[in-house]
């Protein structure tokens, strides 16, 4: 005898992982502030240096650990597309 069909509803999900690395960023020239303080001093500009950490993190090279996992509603329902 043929089991009992059963039914299903398809509901979209996803899952977002979120990892962090430490990268180090040269104190060079390209990440000073163009101009010195009032009192003549040269000093770092903090929007260079978190410019220069993006690119250094996107470059390769660093160690990335997972930091937490969420897995939640997709705010998108829709069928799944053939195949999946």
């Amino acid at each position: 005898m043929p089991p009992d069909p059963t039914y299903s509803i398809v509901v979209r999900v996803r899952r977002v992982t979120t990892e962090d690395a430490f990268v180090r960023v040269p104190v060079t020239d390209a990440v000073m502030a163009a101009e010195p303080d009032a009192d003549g001093n040269d000093h770092l500009d903090g929007g260079k240096v978190m410019a220069e950490a993006r690119r250094l993190a996107a470059a390769g090279d660093v160690e990335w650990l997972v930091q937490e996992q969420d897995i939640d509603l997709h705010p998108v329902q829709q069928a799944p597309p053939a195949g999946r």
